[in-house]
């Protein structure tokens, strides 16, 4: 047993070693990739913190209980190679440039396992199925209730307040060159996002946009962008 842990263990540090080698490679364009892919994910499901945070916690509990009872069910490691796994696998994915993405394979793991312990239950240790199924039922629940927060927040927030948080991303981009090229409308809804949103985010945002935007029809807001960063650019 302990052999068979060992190679386990020997297999998660020769990958480690593998994606260390990429990141010492281009560590700088895969980590802005993964910023990227962030971003994009909380643009359709924010909040992206929250939804790491119950992947990794649903994925650990459960990791803890298949370890407590002895039981193998697939997806589901014991606890001590979840949490090396994890470790190397959110480290990885964010340096070969994907993100999250990982940590959405561990919520996927977590959804396959509670279905499959709810189909074959009867063919496992009863105390173990009654304690998976609890926690199982708990993670679909808060599952259910994340995305009926995700939909809420992304109905209610508007494209600035985005944009604001990721400013120099491609979504965050895109959704400003949408605005700017709206006309009227959408230079009133940048003018009116800047004076609501926080004055270093803002002139954060106005320093990247000047890269790319002289506003050369639009002296207000090229006046506006400049007053914010010669007051709260560092």
């Amino acid at each position: 047993m302990r052999h068979g842990y060992g190679k386990i263990l020997k297999k998660q540090f020769l990958f480690l070693f593998f994606f260390g080698f990429i990141f010492a490679i281009d560590a700088s364009d895969a980590c802005a990739c993964s910023v990227c892919v962030i971003a994009a994910f909380d643009c359709y499901l924010p909040p992206v913190g929250i939804w790491c945070l119950f992947s990794i916690g649903w994925f650990f509990i459960a990791s803890a209980i298949v370890t407590t009872h002895k039981v193998t069910i697939i997806g589901i490691p014991k606890l001590s190679a979840a949490i090396v796994g994890t470790v190397i696998g959110v480290v990885a994915s964010f340096f070969i440039g994907i993100g999250i993405g990982f940590v959405l394979l561990l919520l996927l793991l977590c959804l396959i396992s509670s279905v499959s312990i709810f189909n074959n239950s009867n063919k496992l240790n009863h105390r173990f199925v009654k304690q998976f199924k609890i926690v199982s039922s708990i993670g679909i629940c808060c599952f259910i209730s994340l995305i009926i927060l995700s939909v809420s927040i992304k109905n209610s927030r508007n494209d600035i307040d985005f944009i604001l948080k990721w400013p120099n991303t491609y979504v965050g981009k895109t959704k400003f060159n949408d605005l700017y090229h709206k006309g009227s409308e959408g230079l009133k809804d940048i003018k009116a996002g800047f004076e609501k949103g926080d004055p270093r985010a803002v002139a954060n945002l106005c320093n990247s946009l000047s890269m790319h935007y002289n506003f050369e029809n639009e002296l207000q807001l090229r006046n506006l962008c400049n007053s914010y960063m010669g007051n709260f650019l560092d």
